[in-house]
């Protein structure tokens, strides 16, 4: 698939790949340190307390930041059964159209994650736990990638529409 050629479009892919390192990572982390908690506890009564509350932000993180990459990889489930019966510039135009309306939907959210992240940083809301955090990170790493997500989703739909898609 070609991607547009803007410079835009290209730091847009920059930081969609780096977030799908980040989340490789992350998930790395997080085998490693379930692990040795796991083994902490059963082996030597000594687990990792602080384990179990990364591994939950993790879990937040984790999606969010590798929605963009799984979209810009065609990873998301489509169901195509009345899509692939239209002859192809009507099939192009329903994808194009569903991919907008995709966009639409991320940046609605990421709109409303915004504000949510706005009023917890002003609050000062924090987690709940042993080691508290500031819960307007996490839910910045909401509002980024769903950001991000709506842009892929625009990128994809110009190229579905010039007939650059997967299926094209």
């Amino acid at each position: 698939m070609r991607r547009t050629c803007s410079w835009l479009a290209a730091i847009h892919g920059g930081i969609v790949n780096g977030c799908a390192a980040i989340v490789a990572v992350l998930i790395l982390l997080t085998v490693f340190l379930v692990t040795a908690d796991v083994a902490g506890r059963y082996f030597f009564s000594a687990p990792i307390g602080w384990v179990f509350e990364l591994t939950e932000h993790i879990l937040v993180c984790v999606p969010f930041l590798g929605m963009a990459w799984l979209v810009r990889h065609g990873g998301h489930v489509k169901i195509e059964i009345v899509v692939q019966m239209l002859p192809d510039q009507w099939r192009r135009r329903s994808e194009a159209l569903a991919e907008l309306l995709c966009a639409l939907a991320c940046l609605v959210a990421a709109i409303y994650a915004l504000q949510t992240t706005l009023d917890h940083f002003s609050r000062g809301i924090v987690t709940y736990g042993i080691y508290p955090v500031p819960k307007f990170l996490l839910i910045a790493v909401v509002t980024f990638g769903l950001a991000m997500t709506a842009v892929e989703f625009v990128l994809r739909a110009t190229e579905t529409l010039r007939g650059e898609g997967e299926d094209a």
